[in-house]
């Protein structure tokens, strides 16, 4: 599934992942179905663009199905929309600062799952940021950690982002 019009200048292509499959009883045995369920995660405003070619490729899946004896039945449904935080909120600034004095080199990164942050940003309007220590490539893994002086920096980030945020309410 091609979605170059859809990829984001911050936010990169849309990322796709089939997550479960299942099927059938037992080796021996054509399965009587399958299911499959895959998730799709896409840069803020460009979900009409995904539900619109996710529907077309499904479409056309199953009319290349019509002359065998195989049926097919597809559907999207779940959708949460990406969401972002304004890059120039106070929340976003402070946070960024902070993660600048203690590692210079670190770069702003988009967060490529899903995170209850959605919520605060497009349900309550309230700015939501994600931040943590460690890899992206360790969270979840099978052998997740994070090293002990990257659980320090993220730590005294985290300390700093907080007494930074205090005196700026003080002073508003």
């Amino acid at each position: 599934m091609e979605w170059s019009d859809t990829q984001d200048a911050v936010y990169g292509p849309p990322s796709k992942n089939v997550g479960t499959i299942e099927g059938g009883s037992d080796i021996f045995t054509k399965p009587a179905s399958c299911s499959l369920e895959c998730a799709v995660r896409y840069a803020p405003g460009t979900f009409q663009k995904i539900e619109t070619s996710v529907n077309q490729t499904l479409s056309q899946f199953a009319k290349s199905l019509q002359n065998s004896n195989i049926s097919f039945q597809g559907e999207l449904f779940l959708h949460h929309d990406a969401s972002e935080a304004h890059p120039d909120s106070p929340l976003v600034k402070v946070l960024y600062d902070s993660i600048c004095q203690v590692d210079p080199s670190r770069q702003k990164q988009t967060f490529p799952g899903g995170a209850d942050a959605r919520h605060f940003n497009k349900r309550y309007r309230i700015p939501a940021v994600l931040f943590g220590a460690g890899s992206l490539r360790q969270a979840h893994a099978e052998n997740e950690f994070i090293p002990m002086d990257q659980w320090i920096q993220g730590a005294e980030i985290l300390a700093l982002m907080i007494a930074r945020w205090c005196v700026s309410q003080e002073e508003s």
